[in-house]
């Protein structure tokens, strides 16, 4: 059996990989379920989703800032652009009255586990800086039968999944605004889509 993890940083696609026993496997499944939410249109509304660089943003103009520009078609994006304008302005009281709360109970980037796992296996740099990975996660096991006339013959079942982790909330993209583009579409996680290859 053997069990693997690949982390990438999106942006200049630097990779980190590890070889991980069973354990360590069932760990990183454990921590990616820590990963952090990705907040949708509407919840955007009632509060700040970040609390970094991106606060301003996200407090005055959530949808202005994170919605309008993902859209393709020139026409929709001018009129969008005025319509989210008039609904950013009119919650705006809404945010200001969640941005103490939010500032004090939203998790930093170094309280994620996956985070604090990449830091304690000195991962580099490249992804330890980032606000988002792509991880793979690969599972190859091998177990061995007998065919019909007793022969040994070896099944490898390989398990490939794949997902994009978020160290901090960040707004959605997807299926708002957008008119169908979607810009983060690995953001949903892949199902392990297992394969099995039989060899006397």
């Amino acid at each position: 059996m053997e069990y693997s993890v690949t982390v990438t940083n999106p942006v200049n696609q630097v990779a980190w990989k590890q070889v991980v026993t069973a354990h360590g496997y069932e760990d990183i499944e454990r921590r990616l379920q820590d990963s952090a939410r990705v907040v949708n249109i509407v919840e955007a509304l009632f509060y700040p989703v970040r609390t970094n660089e991106h606060f301003a943003g996200d407090l005055f103009f959530p949808t202005c800032t994170n919605q309008v520009p993902r859209i393709t078609n020139i026409i929709a994006r001018n009129i969008l652009g005025l319509v989210a304008l008039v609904v950013d302005i009119a919650s705006l009281p809404l945010r200001l009255a969640t941005t103490f709360p939010r500032v004090f109970s939203t998790k930093s980037k170094e309280e994620n586990l996956f985070y604090r796992y990449l830091l304690d296996n000195g991962a580099p740099d490249d992804l330890l800086s980032c606000v988002s990975v792509q991880v793979e996660l690969e599972k190859k096991i091998e177990t061995m039968d007998k065919d019909r006339y007793g022969r040994d013959v070896k099944h490898v079942e390989d398990s490939h999944e794949s997902r994009k982790i978020y160290f901090i909330d960040v707004p959605d993209y997807d299926g708002a605004l957008a008119s169908g583009h979607s810009c983060h579409s690995s953001d949903i996680p892949q199902q392990p889509m297992p394969r099995t290859n039989s060899s006397p």
